[in-house]
């Protein structure tokens, strides 16, 4: 399994930004704080015209070098501040920073696991009833559950975790990032999938008002 890039690099920067503009609109984020720090947080956006957000998307620029930034200065100075905090001087090197530092896709190692397991259910279905098994079929299966933990191998092969880990924890951690990123950008996935469904019914529409497929010649396509 190959590295997932962050960036496509046949685009120049301008047409990455551009891009990424595109894509820019309201996130929910909950944030834990106390009364005391919402008054303080208030105070000092509406001392500077910001609201909350504004203020917050600002900062997130700066730190990941983001779609807008403040400057090379700001992007120094809150990266500074990121890696003077202990959770960036004294990081537990788990699964899911490994998975995330090599630039694997956390989402493929769950993949992964649940296709094992789904492998594994079809793999004792057809023993308990091999009267509906295909000949080869448990040979393929074998083949995908090898397959498949080649995989996990591959992307764990230079995690060298400081001590025996908790697996379940592990992917319980992975589990819990994917759901919240999942969160982050559902509705961008909810926009992408209410255009496609808005494509397909205009070309069913589009379809329903062809004449006669006698009078035109349409291109032939093949079937998944």
């Amino acid at each position: 399994m190959e590295k997932v890039e962050m960036y496509d690099h046949t685009k120049t920067e301008r047409e990455r930004q551009e891009e990424e503009i595109a894509t820019i609109k309201e996130r929910n984020i909950t944030v834990k704080l106390s009364d005391a720090d919402c008054e303080r947080l208030m105070s000092k956006c509406g001392e500077h015209g910001l609201s909350a957000g504004e203020l917050i998307a600002y900062f997130v620029g700066d730190l990941v070098d983001g779609t807008y930034s403040n400057g090379s200065d700001e992007r120094d100075l809150a990266n500074r501040w990121f890696e003077r905090c202990w959770f960036a001087m004294y990081p537990e090197n788990t699964l899911l920073s490994h998975l995330l530092d090599w630039g694997y896709k956390p989402e493929d190692y769950l993949d992964a696991i649940d296709n094992i397991e789904k492998a594994k259910k079809d793999k004792k279905y057809i023993e308990e009833h091999p009267e509906e098994a295909d000949g080869e079929e448990p040979d393929w299966i074998d083949d995908d559950i090898a397959y498949w933990e080649e995989e996990l191998k591959y992307m764990t092969r230079d995690w060298k975790p400081a001590k025996e880990s908790d697996m379940d924890k592990e992917i319980g951690l992975i589990k819990q990032w994917v759901k919240e990123r999942e969160e982050l950008l559902k509705e961008e996935k909810e926009d992408r999938e209410r255009k496609v469904e808005g494509q397909e019914h205009q070309d069913k529409a589009d379809k329903e008002e062809q004449p006669d497929d006698n009078i035109y010649v349409h291109r032939n396509g093949r079937k998944r």
